[in-house]
């Protein structure tokens, strides 16, 4: 049973995250180009991170973040276990 609802989960979650890219992207990309504010688009991308990360149930959790530097450019890297891994890096960074 727990991997139906995980099926689910999964399918409900690259549906609604495809829908939110379709319908919400080119409107802010529209409106980045004409206002020239592109950390809009940030904003918005970590919306629709946040909306597949709650529904797929995936948790994050942030240890150690006094180490993360802020004023000064740093690589970061995960260890590609899944390509969740990337968008998520990405919101965790900005969010900081």
């Amino acid at each position: 049973m727990s991997t139906l609802i995980a099926a689910v989960r999964s399918i409900a979650t690259y549906v609604a995250v495809s829908l939110y890219i379709l319908l919400v992207g080119p409107p802010m990309l529209v409106a980045a180009m004409f206002t020239g504010r592109a950390a809009r688009l940030y904003h918005v991308a970590n919306g629709g991170v946040r909306l597949g990360l709650w529904l797929s149930g995936i948790t994050v959790v942030v240890e150690n973040a006094q180490f993360i530097l802020h004023d000064r450019a740093a690589v970061y890297a995960v260890n590609h276990t899944s390509n969740v891994e990337p968008p998520i890096l990405s919101s965790v960074l900005s969010g900081l």
